[in-house]
């Protein structure tokens, strides 16, 4: 492959930008450490404020090292305890179920349903089997028998 010109053109601002960003990111940094105040000059200088140097004492050091702070385990909130009766997951009638060689067909309330279909927005079809149907979704698994 040749490099021709356009190709040039399109590669030759990554290098640039990036060299760009080097010296822009250290003239800041450099600039951020020579204005920062020498500890403990200009903070004396503030009327209300009093700075006190502190000594080294090895029991502070001993009894903070005894010391083992741990985080609080997060715990799930609390739900607020609703008065409402919970909602009951609706009724649905299988009248017909077909096992096949390769498909396996349901009619519940009157649709005709394979294996991974939705029964509603809150439920699907999980397996179909001779003896009735299982869903699985809001409510959990359920198992739906055929109606004779």
């Amino acid at each position: 492959m040749r490099l021709n010109r356009y190709m040039l053109l399109l590669a030759l601002p990554v290098p640039v930008l990036a060299l760009l960003a080097y010296y822009v990111s250290s003239y800041v940094h450099t600039k951020m450490i020579l204005l920062t105040p020498a500890p403990g000059k200009q903070i004396a200088e503030l009327p209300d404020l009093q700075v006190k140097e502190a000594e080294f004492d090895p029991e502070v050091v001993t009894l903070l090292s005894a010391v083992d702070v741990k985080r609080p385990i997060p715990t799930e909130p609390r739900r607020p305890v609703s008065l409402e009766k919970p909602e009951r997951p609706p009724t649905y009638r299988v009248t017909f179920t077909y096992v096949g060689e390769r498909r396996n067909y349901a009619i519940i309330n009157g649709m005709l349903l394979k294996e991974g279909d939705p029964v509603s927005q809150y439920e699907r079809v999980v397996k179909i089997t001779r003896e009735g149907v299982l869903l699985s979704g809001k409510w959990g698994e359920r198992w739906l028998p055929v109606v004779e």
